[in-house]
């Protein structure tokens, strides 16, 4: 447990040679006597100084007032993680300092959504050093009224070219973004998309999605079958049944559907058969086949 952070002190060294001390800690060359005493004063005070940190997380006006998110700091060489804090506004409303090892360059990665990231950080000991990174921040909540039956439905959000998932949050739930532009999936049956959504300093951007109905069926037989979003004449697939069960249920928007299936004993395709119904915002539709 015990921390070593050695210093070298060369006496006269060929200079060439220097780069040879980068991995194994400080390195000060003395030339001389006089040089030797003011080296070892600063080693004593770099080794015992009060160095401190303050990480400033700034808003769309350059204002470091956000807060309440994880960071952590590494050494820049070796990659190793040094410290992990929840970054904090003290009770005058100022970002709060930390004590810090003066002897490393550090990399910064602040854990927003997307996090942030800063590197070759030098500090300077026996002083109060100061970090700045933007990291403006909003919120995205997708509302939507329970059915009463499943869990929370899930939203995907992506990057705006639609490749990198950020996060899943919950619906009903609130999450905070880096001030930017969103693609955003609900994960509700049928799947529900919006493009480029804002997310702006310190507000909430609310999505509305309707509230679901439950969709019950029963069959006969065993079966292999889909369900499709019925519009204007238009098949869209939303899902599809469970060969191994002849009842269940789907959590559904609210519109008109098909079922489509076809007996697992059947070898011929044109015994496939189809039905349409409707589901409605917070009833259960039941249907048999």
């Amino acid at each position: 447990g015990v921390s070593v952070k050695p210093f070298v002190v060369g006496l006269g060294i060929d200079t060439s040679y220097l780069h040879h001390f980068d991995c194994i800690g400080t390195y000060f060359n003395a030339d001389s006597k006089e040089n030797f005493e003011v080296i070892m004063k600063t080693v004593m005070e770099q080794a015992v100084s009060n160095t401190t940190l303050e990480i400033d997380l700034l808003d769309t006006q350059k204002k470091p007032t956000e807060t309440n998110v994880s960071f952590s700091l590494y050494d820049q060489r070796t990659g190793i993680l040094k410290y992990s804090y929840l970054h904090t506004l003290n009770y005058r409303g100022n970002p709060d300092t930390i004590p810090i090892d003066p002897l490393t360059t550090y990399k910064l990665v602040v854990h927003t959504i997307p996090q942030v990231e800063k590197g070759d950080i030098k500090i300077t000991p026996g002083e109060h050093n100061i970090v700045a990174v933007d990291a403006p921040q909003g919120s995205l909540m997708v509302k939507q009224g329970s059915s009463g039956y499943w869990s929370t439905t899930k939203v995907v959000v992506r990057s705006q070219d639609g490749c990198k998932i950020l996060n899943v949050q919950d619906a009903n739930v609130s999450d905070r973004y880096i001030v930017n532009k969103y693609d955003v999936e609900v994960l509700t049956l049928p799947r529900m998309t919006f493009d480029d959504v804002s997310i702006d300093q310190s507000k909430t951007t609310t999505l509305q999605i309707p509230r679901s109905g439950i969709l019950e069926y029963a069959a006969v037989y065993f079966h292999y079958g889909a369900i499709f979003k019925y519009d204007k004449g238009i098949d869209e697939w939303v899902v599809n049944l469970d060969p191994e069960k002849t009842s269940g249920k789907f959590e559904l928007l609210p519109g008109k559907y098909k079922v489509v299936w076809r007996q697992d004993t059947s070898t011929n395709t044109v015994t496939t058969r189809e039905r349409i119904f409707n589901i409605r915002s917070g009833e259960t539709t039941t249907i048999s086949f």
